[in-house]
């Protein structure tokens, strides 16, 4: 009997300290290393913070923790807004980070949901943060070209719909230029769609992660609103590093909650990348 109380009282201690941790809600920062031939030798050591689903919140720390990682651009995968209530805190979150470095950012599906989505970019537009809006901006240094490029978020009800719309920005994008092409893409679901458009880097978010992480097996669920255009449950790109069709894809698990599910085994997630020229061994 008492060796039977000690391994239940064990069990419900163990219960407890797994569930406290799954809880937990402290900012990870996830630091992955590209190296690469054609990553141009003038950008080598290049530092990328990328930020994603913040659904207008003030995050603790995010500030702070961007500065002391010394980001050379800053990437906005979108959802920096929610669709509702004040713009406050996610416009004066921005501001500050807008004073680390230069910041680039394409919409989500929450940000366009809102009425004042316009007003709120222009706001942003004057603090020096760049939309990308189906364009391409050219990063060169000494010779070299990096290109980062954006598309908008393709929200619309059907697959059928999402495909012409994805077709229709791609189009608009254009061909490549640079020696290294980074994308923004806001939703994750959709990325075996676009893994074999000729990016070197695709940078998304959307899926939070999975909202819950089960070990060795990754992202629960991914939002609802991937209805129609991508995989609910166990979604194949949840949070972290994939590679297909030669293109590297990596995922941020977001800032944020916006469900009444807990984040769990999920802790919010600042991802750093750094871009290393690699030397040809031929």
């Amino acid at each position: 009997m008492k060796t039977g109380k000690a391994v239940k009282t064990a069990f419900a201690i163990g219960a407890i300290a797994s569930l406290g941790v799954g809880l937990d809600t402290r900012m990870q920062v996830s630091e992955y290393e590209i190296s690469a031939e054609n990553i141009p030798a003038s950008f080598d050591g290049l530092r990328i913070v990328h930020i994603s689903d913040c659904h207008g919140k003030s995050i603790p720390l995010l500030a702070e923790k961007t500065a002391d990682l010394k980001p050379d651009i800053i990437v906005c995968t979108g959802d920096l807004f929610d669709d509702e209530g004040e713009p406050c805190e996610g416009l004066a979150m921005a501001e500050k980070l807008s004073k680390i470095a230069p910041m680039y950012f394409v919409t989500g599906n929450h940000d366009i949901w809102r009425g004042d989505y316009l007003l709120l970019e222009k706001k942003l537009a004057a603090m020096g943060i760049i939309p990308l809006h189906n364009e391409r901006l050219l990063l060169e240094n000494e010779g070299g070209c990096i290109a980062v490029s954006g598309v908008d978020d393709p929200f619309v009800l059907t697959q059928k719909r999402v495909e012409e719309r994805l077709r229709l920005s791609f189009e608009q994008l254009g061909e490549r230029q640079a020696e290294y092409e980074i994308l923004l893409f806001h939703r994750a679901n959709l990325l075996d769609k676009i893994s074999n458009l000729g990016f070197d880097l695709i940078l998304s978010g959307h899926n939070h992660g999975g909202q819950v992480r089960l070990p060795f097996v990754g992202g629960l669920a991914s939002p609802t609103s991937s209805w129609g255009d991508g995989k609910i449950f166990f979604p194949p790109y949840s949070g972290g590093m994939y590679e297909k069709d030669g293109c590297r894809m990596i995922i941020s698990r977001g800032l944020a909650n916006t469900t009444f599910v807990p984040r769990l085994f999920n802790r919010p997630e600042l991802v750093l990348i750094t871009l290393y020229h690699k030397e040809n061994e031929e």
